[in-house]
């Protein structure tokens, strides 16, 4: 294992143990909540030269976050859903008979199933926050961060766009995340917390509604995702249908106007940055692309001549056939794959995948459809849409009734998931794992009289 990873560890383990000497209980569900949010592979990329290992830093807070809320909380019991259990179960036993089929090495298998690791950890992470933050207050502090990042993406639009090259200029506007996929993700996801709890008729921030919204588009508008109009389009439709607006009279005129409005404004300030920064490419305007089919299969495809970014990795449609194309030789490997982390990239001796190995720049994972359909084949596919069903259908314990908002901001984030399959990969980023946690944070865990943060008042000495 490489040095920096080892010292790395041990610095988190010096972190959390500063943690615990605070005595509170929110001090652990901040180094877990914080985590997700540092650009590390960022600062590495534009301002600073770190160590390979560093990138380890978020998933090891969440995890060591975990632990010490298991330690230290005895007495308070993270609530798993036995559904999320029973599902990862079921892909657990298929990693394993595709681990016994192709011979897959044991840390290539760990290192793939890095993602639900550091999902479960938040989950167990959270119960530090029990009895003193609520779902809603979890929910506010996303949206105050998805904020944050906004500004973030202002101040790189402005000051590091313009000092910096690379062949991606996505990858230069990202907030507080390192690639602008996951920014884009994150910004959807909470443009749908905010059009949630507008739908019936309450505000999870103190700000208006409508600036909220309105930062949030800009953010995505200054960014350079191609994808962040449809993916923007198809949340607005998926609310319109859910969330029962159409049904109300009295609100179904503004839903409809926002529902238009939003893009209108995205488009508006992304054509021109899109249309000055591809004009050397004697590319068609953003405004024409965007109607154009031909052009939706030549992004995800590519044609005859190109196959490739200019970085040497697949497109992901050519991504996605490509890992069919190798798993599909035949029936045993078809529905098993090549073994779990077939594709995974990783400086750990040993714990490279096979695939990677063999086709280095490729980045079969840069979708997780493709990286599921290599890894663990159609049965990992399925086991992986049965995990997001069990999120998807997931109910609270005892007679509570869940919020219609709460319900609309879970299933939104199943729908953008099961979008994104295409488009990116979630499974290993830390932020997804804690906007899962949080979407099913027990609903009896908000803040009480009885119930302080000192870890001395929960029985932990």
């Amino acid at each position: 294992m490489p040095s920096s990873i080892v010292l790395l560890t041990a610095a988190v383990a010096v972190i959390t143990l500063s943690v615990i000497t605070l005595s509170d209980r929110r001090a652990l569900f901040w180094m877990a909540f914080v985590a997700p949010f540092v650009p590390i592979a960022y600062l590495d990329r534009y301002h600073f030269h770190l160590p390979a290992g560093v990138k380890w830093l978020p998933f090891l807070c969440i995890v060591f976050a975990a632990l010490a809320a298991s330690v230290l909380l005895p007495r308070i019991r993270a609530q798993l859903p036995r559904s999320l259990v029973l599902a990862y179960g079921g892909l657990l036993l298929v990693c394993g008979a595709s681990l016994l089929l192709n011979d897959t090495k044991l840390a290539s298998f760990v290192v793939a199933q890095r993602g639900y690791i550091v999902l479960f950890s938040a989950i167990i992470a959270l119960k530090a926050a029990y009895g003193i933050y609520s779902r809603e207050r979890l929910h506010a502090f996303l949206v105050g961060a998805g904020l944050l990042s906004c500004l973030v993406c202002f101040a790189q639009r402005i000051l590091v766009v313009p000092i910096t090259a690379g062949p991606d200029p996505g990858d230069r506007v990202t907030g507080l995340f390192s690639v602008g996929s996951i920014t884009l993700f994150f910004h959807l996801v909470c443009i749908g917390i905010v059009l949630a709890y507008w739908s019936r008729g309450r505000r999870v921030v103190p700000w208006h509604c409508g600036l909220v919204l309105l930062v949030f588009v800009l953010a995505m508008g200054v960014g350079n995702q191609k994808a962040a109009l449809p993916y923007l389009v198809a949340l607005l439709g998926f609310l319109l249908l859910r969330s029962g607006v159409l049904q109300r009279a009295r609100v179904r005129g503004r839903a409809v106007l926002a529902s238009l409005a939003l893009p209108a404004v995205m488009l508006f300030v992304f054509t021109p940055i899109y249309n000055q920064q591809y004009a050397d490419q004697n590319d068609a305007s953003y405004a024409h692309l965007i109607m154009n089919r031909s052009y939706l299969e030549r992004y995800l495809f590519g044609n005859e001549d190109v196959q490739f970014t200019s970085e040497g990795r697949l497109l992901r449609g050519q991504a996605i056939l490509f890992a069919w194309e190798l798993s599909s030789r035949d029936s045993s490997h078809a529905l098993l794959g090549l073994g779990p982390g077939a594709t995974s990239e990783s400086r750990v001796a040993g714990a490279s995948g096979p695939l990677t190995r063999r086709y280095p720049t490729y980045s079969i994972d840069r979708t997780a459809l493709s990286m599921m359909i290599a890894d663990t084949g159609l049965l990992g596919v399925t086991m992986h849409v049965a995990f997001l069903g069990a999120v998807f259908f997931w109910r609270p314990r005892g007679r509570r009734l869940e919020p219609h908002e709460h319900r609309l901001v879970r299933e939104l984030l199943v729908f953008l998931s099961l979008a994104y399959f295409v488009y990116g990969n979630l499974y290993y980023e830390p932020i997804y794992a804690l906007l899962t946690a949080i979407v099913i944070y027990p609903l009896g865990a908000g803040a009480s009289r009885d119930s302080g943060g000192s870890l001395a008042e929960r029985g932990v000495r």
